[in-house]
């Protein structure tokens, strides 16, 4: 497959910005110890230790951070967002086989959490089993059937698998919610690209140049036909 490069870069959209509440980070934040007195009620502790743990995670120190929810666990297991928070935490730490069992964890406490869902996605899809990762993105669509990134990602996972047919639907999917997307309009040209369309791809690709902040780099390596390829 010569879908490395897309592979990385769509389904990665949206999933860095995914805490525990799907909340963004925060810029900066400064970090207040938390001190947990043995007579003191466990939910009230369990409250300090995840605003520290938020605020761990605004400042970048993911490692500390990834250390109190593991922490938090031990008070509440059955708190999905706890575990969504650990599985983001090891995504950072690249250890996604981690981060696949703190979402299915997830999962099996919030099913109806389509956030979940394509975190799974992205981790399963970075372990190379695509079959799995290609469940929870539909799963993900299920719920959330508008969500641009989620059909993007499907596609990729079908691309790899060699399933361009269904890949390219899934894009078109995609850009029909996101019509100014330019990593769309990328996944459909290489999609052309593998069906030996190659007047086509280079179409895609030349309008991915147009959309994005760097549009020089896009178009040179349209008239190529090579976007995002290693032979």
């Amino acid at each position: 497959m010569h879908y490395r490069f897309l592979f990385s870069l769509g389904i990665s959209i949206g999933v860095n910005l995914w805490i525990a509440t799907g909340l963004p980070v925060a810029a900066q934040t400064r970090v207040n110890p938390v001190s947990c007195q043995a007579d003191q009620p466990g939910q009230t502790c369990l409250r300090q230790m995840l605003v520290k743990g938020r605020q761990l995670v605004n400042a970048g120190d993911y490692l500390q951070a990834l250390a109190l929810y593991q922490q938090a666990i031990a008070i509440d297991q059955n708190n999905p967002l706890i575990h969504s928070a650990i599985g983001f935490l090891q995504i950072q730490q690249n250890d996604f086989a981690a981060a696949a069992s703190a979402y299915r964890r997830a999962i099996a406490l919030a099913p109806e959490n389509a956030r979940f869902h394509y975190a799974l996605g992205f981790s399963l899809a970075h372990l190379g089993d695509n079959d799995g990762a290609e469940q929870a993105y539909r799963a993900a669509i299920k719920l959330r059937p508008n969500d641009a990134n989620a059909y993007l990602s499907l596609g990729i996972v079908l691309a790899r698998q060699g399933a361009y047919r269904r890949a390219l639907f899934a894009h078109v999917t995609a850009l029909a919610l996101q019509p100014d997307n330019p990593r769309i309009y990328q996944a459909i040209g290489s999609v052309y690209v593998e069906l030996g369309k190659y007047q086509e791809a280079n179409s895609f690709f030349k309008r991915a140049g147009q959309l994005s902040a760097r549009p020089a780099a896009f178009v040179s390596r349209a008239e190529s036909g090579l976007i995002g390829y290693q032979r």
